[in-house]
């Protein structure tokens, strides 16, 4: 079974605009993948990338910056922009996509972060992930 799930800070549980909890109506049962579709946050000066941290999605992704290593998503900064918000879309060549053993989840334990693992000043941003889970 495949879910969508579109994260808007403006909506938020709890927490600043890039260091929040969003929590689900429904837990979803059995995760087992999650994919980020597209993110869309406010344009930052001087950053080649910044980096999605989803506590309940942590990997074991191997990455120079020990910082980023366990993020989500690692997200370059040079994306489309649009005024003062950077649109990314993720290429179907370097998708964000990463398999777990089955996983309940009830909530997104969510922060963006600079290249040095610094939360980012607040600022309005979204995301949205697919997950695929079971029944």
């Amino acid at each position: 079974m495949e879910t969508l799930v579109f994260v808007d800070s403006k909506s938020l549980y709890s927490g600043t605009a890039n260091n929040y909890v969003f929590r689900f109506d429904t837990p979803l049962k059995g995760v087992f993948c999650a994919e980020l579709l597209t993110a869309t946050f406010s344009r930052t000066s001087n950053l080649q990338h910044i980096a999605l941290d989803i506590d309940e999605l942590k990997t074991d992704r191997l990455v120079a910056n020990s910082t980023l290593s366990r993020s989500f998503a690692i997200i370059p900064v040079s994306a489309t922009a649009f005024g003062s918000n950077v649109v990314y879309t993720v290429s179907s060549f370097f998708p964000i996509k990463y398999t777990y053993t089955p996983r309940d989840i009830d909530r997104l334990t969510v922060k963006w972060e600079d290249q040095n693992g610094v939360v980012l000043p607040s600022n309005d941003n979204s995301f949205i992930i697919k997950f695929t889970h079971l029944k």
